[in-house]
């Protein structure tokens, strides 16, 4: 599971890039969330698990005016990451390929 990839969030027409990276320590999961081209900072995990091959974490990112919670659920299969994200009463889907 352990990688770093670059991710697609997509809720109808919006999509949002960026990096996604996993770091593995038993059924524990850590790593970061850096959106690409946005105004939010790199996010480290909160409540990172695993289970299989599927995990589950939590983003925080703050500005000076407000902080933002992302719960994301996925899977890694091979090179490919898929999964949902949840953050501001929206839906998105994930997907992304390993770039290291």
């Amino acid at each position: 599971m352990n990688g770093k990839f670059y991710c697609e969030l997509t809720e109808g027409y919006t999509i949002h890039r960026g990096t996604l990276t996993l770091r593995e320590d038993g059924d524990t999961l850590s790593g970061k969330m850096f959106p690409a081209g946005e105004f939010w900072a790199e996010a480290a995990f909160r409540n990172g698990k695993i289970d299989g091959n599927k995990f589950c974490f939590t983003a925080h990112w703050g500005t000076a005016c407000q902080s933002y919670s992302m719960d994301v659920c996925g899977e890694v299969d091979g090179d490919k990451v898929t999964g949902t994200a949840k953050c501001l009463g929206k839906e998105y889907t994930l997907c992304g390929t390993r770039t290291e």
